[in-house]
């Protein structure tokens, strides 16, 4: 009794693993990424980095998977701005090519990407004691049409992914992948005069993550 039960769980977590020879994937999966991202250009100027994570929903017929997901960093900040950290959020959508064979065990990729990004402030203070609302109110001069005048920036994104798939079943797999993107904002008007208002820049993430396939 205590060994046919042991069987039909081994049974159960296979079948729930798609235990089985390595094939052509085709459908839809799920993907989920951790790591550390920093920043370079004039967003590299105020921002040191910090850690990501990614959730994605995909379709993958053949060499190709084509899906979208979100990106969420908490990103520290650099001297001399005193903001505790930024919030990074990005909605993407990429297609990705596999380099090998679908029925191979580790497959290398290439992936291109574009994106809505925005970059908000955790912490409202540039200045011990003073809101970057204070500060504004101090200006002499009002903000002129169309002047980005909220701590909240957004804008664009386009890059690139390389890594590498090990296929641990059908249905699983584990996903070591860098990652590079150009980014573009509206122009962050709401800094000390310290600070260089930044821009435009470079993002950059080492992921690691696993994949599961329906």
């Amino acid at each position: 009794m205590l060994k046919t039960a042991r069987v039909s769980l081994m049974a159960a977590v296979a079948l729930a693993l798609g235990a089985g020879p390595l094939q052509a994937q085709k459908g839809f999966g799920f993907e989920a990424f951790a790591g550390y991202t920093g920043l370079t250009g004039e967003y590299g100027s105020i921002l040191d980095g910090g850690v990501f994570a990614e959730g994605n929903g995909y379709y993958q017929t053949g060499h190709i998977r084509i899906g979208s997901g979100i990106n969420v960093a908490s990103l520290d900040v650099a001297e001399p701005i005193e903001i505790e950290s930024w919030a990074q959020v990005e909605l993407h959508a990429y297609v990705a090519y596999f380099l090998a064979k679908q029925a191979a065990k580790v497959k290398p990729y290439v992936q291109g990407r574009v994106g809505w990004v925005r970059f908000t402030p955790e912490d409202h203070r540039v200045e011990e004691g003073v809101s970057i609302e204070d500060l504004r109110a101090q200006e002499e001069e009002p903000p002129e049409e169309g002047e980005n005048t909220s701590p909240r920036v957004t804008g664009f994104d386009v890059g690139g992914v390389a890594g590498l798939e090990y296929s641990l079943s059908r249905r699983v797999a584990l996903d070591l992948s860098a990652l590079f993107t150009y980014i573009a904002t509206e122009k962050v008007e709401n800094l000390p005069e310290t600070a260089e208002p930044p821009q435009s820049g470079g993002i950059w993430s080492v992921r690691f993550g696993v994949r599961w396939g329906i």
